[in-house]
């Protein structure tokens, strides 16, 4: 299905279902969409050149990290006691198993997505010289958290580590979050081939950003069809038999629905960490900054604890203070809004260009396709990723607080949940060492069945409150009414609970509003006393991501519910059922979260930490000063500290772009200099594609840009082609554009672009070409007009690109 539209309130939600704008599944919100599309109106446009981004395409930073490194570069590091430098395992194969290993997923082996997609629209695309699918394109994804015997010292992996990899290129992608620096990095291993010295270097952002708008993985919607997950692609890549790195030849949907949910997680990652840092730092004072940080660090611990669930309908006090902050805020700072990044690169069929009837049988595609160059269809260039893509939403300035629970829930994807559970385990010895203070809850119940020698299963109803029923059957509660109920079922073998199920559980009494359901019963203890029975029951989260009982049950302050103790007379007949009564006890564990919160914005006034200060949310050092206020064991975790890590590198040269003053002003003036204002990002490297007609003197250059012109010249001419005509993606990129302030509306208008076009035009209507004029060159075959860079295509050097399609 694909992703559609739609309108809807915002409010947090889980992993695993699939993802649709409107409903962001895989991080925990639902979001209202005014659209989604793959290039915007003129409209669109327009608000987008002069609307806040929360990540600006036209800003896509230093190449190279101001502070911190890559996660990919704390895996691959040499571990030898010498010099720093890097192990890059060849094959892939190798890589994955290293990576699986340090990232803790080797237990089930279910963390890490692998898919092969031969026809694609990366930056290598042309690498198999068209041998499409036995030179597939390999991605990789981890989208699994590591496993409780990895414990906590490793990386956090999940929605941070993607691989783009091909064969005949001798490259390896790589995007990676950086933890210090609260973005993504893009990275190349040159050179990564058997008996290779693999380099790994920091890419060129502006050329990445150009498809990855976002600063982060990008993927296509639903039905995947590049990918193996399509059987026609699968049966011509069995075709080829051959071994493709590990990784199967044919998949099932989920695979790239997986794949596609990590890069929708990974691309809020950015969103959460500037609702971190610009949605509390405001107009405010900066203690009201640390305040508004820790009082969101303190909703994120319990929407951690409680296992991920959304607050009740009386907000704690944090949320409520947070809430009123980002509010006003909001509308004093972004009255017209503010964009969010898109993933989302279109839907394609390679397979559409040509009738399939049959496969795998398919020589006609495979031999005249296929296999010589990739076929055009009229409007092929609305599937490019270079195509600008509109917000995933714009944000409008928020009436309600419903913003804090967005920043809650993508706050936290940044802990693990080894995280969560050691904390669990920290505050439950904490708070029984300590004796903390219990509240206790008390209501009647109705118990059926009894407890014999042999197995037992009882069911129990209870209820206590001042509330009225409604004629369906369900409670209407008044502000201030007060109800108790549990629907349970335990099971009991030889005197002991094996195990059981709290269906539903609702306290709204003495300031609790909680309604939790599907909680586990781990144990229990049945003893009886007189004429009374007995049965005490210790509870747990139950859901996909706590499997196994691993969490204390706990309400939405972060307090642990100790235990339900249920009580009934022995006398009274089990059929009709046996009165009796339910002990409710909560043990307040969250006031040493408040206490040791507390200390910590203390020390971030006093300058002697910098956990809440405007910076970005790092989980390494969130979690070590939240240990040292709990007065816990020092834990060493990966991966902030990057002092044993061999100096990053660049992988443009800046001493090959260093011009005489003849040079430097032929590249400022007259044609040569307008074509590289709006085209040196990409076009002005070492590598051979995209093709870089701007290297080299000026002499050279005005010659690479006249055997260009003819593809030139379509490019610019794409940006006054409607978007469902267009042969190829409109050149230069939106996203340069952009970075030059340049209005998209009104773009075809502008003296430069008429300048760019005439420039174009000349040259194609003077020898040595063949004299075509544009309007000729349009109704072509756009791959069969004359390869740009011809003498350089053997050029092996492939600049990084989309690290998943």
């Amino acid at each position: 299905m694909e992703k559609r539209v739609e309108n809807t309130r915002r409010i947090p939600i889980h992993d695993g279902a699939t993802f649709m704008c409107g409903v962001l599944v895989t991080v925990g919100l639902v979001l209202g969409c005014e659209r989604l599309a793959s290039e915007p109106t003129r409209a669109a446009s327009s608000r987008m050149s002069s609307t806040p981004w929360i990540i600006n395409p036209a800003d896509p930073g230093p190449n190279v990290p101001t502070v911190g490194r890559s996660l990919f570069d704390h895996i691959v590091v040499a571990q030898t006691g010498g010099p720093p430098g890097y192990d890059v395992p060849f094959p892939l194969s190798a890589l994955i198993e290293k990576i699986e290993r340090v990232g803790g997923l080797t237990e089930s082996r279910t963390g890490l997505k692998r898919l092969l997609i031969p026809v694609n629209r990366s930056l290598q695309r042309r690498a198999a010289a068209g041998d499409w699918f036995a030179y597939p394109r390999a991605v990789v994804a981890v989208d699994g958290e590591p496993s409780a015997e990895a414990g906590i010292t490793g990386p956090n992996l999940k929605d941070r580590l993607f691989l783009g990899y091909h064969e005949k290129a001798n490259v390896l992608e790589v995007i990676s979050y950086n933890e210090a620096a609260g973005r993504f990095e893009f990275q190349v291993v040159r050179d990564y081939r058997a008996g290779g010295q693999p380099t790994v270097r920091y890419a060129n952002r502006a050329l990445c950003t150009a498809c990855h708008q976002n600063q982060s993985p990008i993927f296509s919607r639903p039905l995947w069809e590049e990918t193996n997950a399509n059987v026609k692609v699968a049966a011509m890549l069995a075709g080829e038999r051959r071994d493709f790195y590990g990784f199967p030849t044919h998949v099932g949907v989920g695979v790239p629905q997986a794949f596609d949910e990590a890069t929708d997680r990974a691309n809020l990652l950015s969103v959460a960490q500037w609702l971190w840092r610009e949605g509390c730092e405001g107009p405010l004072e900066l203690t009201d900054a640390i305040g508004c940080r820790a009082d969101l660090a303190r909703l994120m611990l319990s929407y951690e604890l409680a296992g991920r669930r959304l607050f009740a309908k009386g907000m704690p006090r944090q949320a409520r203070q947070v809430g009123s902050r980002l509010a006003k805020d909001w509308r004093a700072r972004w009255p017209t809004g503010v964009a969010l990044p898109n993933p989302d690169i279109p839907n394609r069929d390679p397979f559409t260009v040509v009738p399939v009837s049959s496969f795998p049988g398919l020589s006609p595609v495979y031999t005249g396709v296929l296999r010589g160059r990739e076929e055009r269809s009229s409007g092929y260039g609305r599937y490019e990723p270079t195509m600008l893509r509109e917000p995933l939403e714009w944000w409008s300035p928020p009436e309600t607080a419903g913003e804090v629970e967005w920043a809650v829930a993508g706050l936290s994807q940044f802990l693990t949940l080894n995280d969560v559970t050691r904390l669990d385990a920290l505050l439950a010895k904490t708070a029984q060492e300590q004796r903390l203070p219990l509240r206790e809850y008390e209501a009647p119940c109705q118990i059926d069945g009894a407890i014999r020698p042999g197995d037992n299963q009882l069911r129990v109803q209870c209820r206590a409150g001042n509330g009225t029923k409604s004629s369906s059957g369900r409670e209407d509660l008044m502000d201030d009414q007060e109800v108790i109920e549990l629907e349970a079922m335990v099971r009991i073998r030889d005197g002991h609970v094996t195990d059981g199920e709290v269906e539903e559980l609702r306290i709204r009494a003495r300031g609790l509003d909680e309604h939790l359901t599907k909680l586990r019963v781990v144990s229990g203890l049945p003893t009886t006393i007189s004429s009374t029975s007995s049965l005490r029951l210790e509870l747990a989260i139950q859901s996909d991501r706590v499997p196994g009982g691993r969490q204390h049950a706990r309400v939405g302050t972060g307090d642990a519910i100790k235990e339900l103790r249920l009580e009934w007379s022995r006398h009274n007949d089990a059929r009709q059922g046996r009165p009796g009564r339910l002990l409710i006890a909560i043990r307040t564990d969250g006031t040493l979260l408040d206490s040791a919160l507390a200390r910590m914005v203390e020390a971030t006034r006093q300058g002697t930490s910098a956990v809440f200060a405007n910076a970005p949310f790092r989980r390494v050092s969130f979690l070590n000063a939240l240990d040292a206020a709990l007065h816990a064991d020092t834990v060493r975790r990966c991966c902030l500290d990057d002092r044993h890590l061999p100096p990053p590198m660049d992988d443009v040269d800046g001493s090959a772009h260093k011009m005489d003053t003849d040079t430097t002003m032929a590249f400022t003036e007259g044609p040569i200099g307008l074509f590289h204002r709006y085209c040196a990002a990409c076009h002005h490297g070492e590598d051979a594609f995209p093709p870089n007609f701007l290297h080299g003197s000026a002499g050279s250059v005005e010659q690479n840009l006249r055997h260009c012109a003819e593809r030139i010249a379509v490019r610019l001419a794409m940006w006054g082609v409607g978007a469902s005509y267009r042969q190829e993606a409109p050149m230069p990129p939106a996203t340069e554009l952009l970075r030059h302030r340049v209005d998209l509306g009104t773009w075809t208008e502008q003296n430069d672009y008429r300048l760019l076009v005439q420039y174009a035009q000349q040259w194609i209507s003077k020898p040595p070409e063949s004299g075509r004029k544009l309007d000729e060159l349009l109704h072509r075959d756009y791959d069969a007009l004359p390869a740009c860079m011809p003498e350089r295509a053997t050029n092996t050097r492939v600049a990084a690109g989309a690290a998943s399609d």
